[in-house]
């Protein structure tokens, strides 16, 4: 009966200090869900803290400077589809498939329509 009493004070005493401790632990999100409850009770949003600026409005995470962090934002875009990197008939990843993943070719090509449809919009 004593092995087990102390073996119950002792999980006792891990579960209570675990909580402590997580309760203490700065928030790490544990995926990028813009869905996930906790990320957006901890104001994280996607893959970064939200920021707020003195009004309390949602301020670029980037650069406190809208400008500069629009131009960021517009850099990282424009590198993206710049640099795709090209398929096996020598165009353009994306000329060719709906899903880009890096390292990995997907076998999911694209319909004639979805370009005169892209362009259309």
């Amino acid at each position: 009966m004593k092995k087990y009493s102390l073996f119950l004070y002792a999980f006792i005493a891990v579960i209570f200090y675990s909580n402590l401790i997580k309760a203490q632990t700065k928030f790490t999100p544990t995926n990028n869900s813009s869905f996930d409850s906790a990320n957006l009770k901890n104001d994280y949003l996607v893959y970064h803290f939200i920021k707020k600026d003195k009004q309390g409005n949602i301020a670029p995470w980037f650069n406190p400077n809208p400008v500069i962090a629009y131009s960021h934002a517009i850099n990282l875009l424009w590198n993206f589809w710049d640099t795709m990197r090209l398929d096996k008939n020598g165009l353009p990843y994306y000329m060719n498939h709906q899903i880009w993943e890096p390292d990995y070719d997907d076998n999911r090509g694209l319909a004639g329509s979805q370009f005169e449809a892209t362009l259309s919009s």
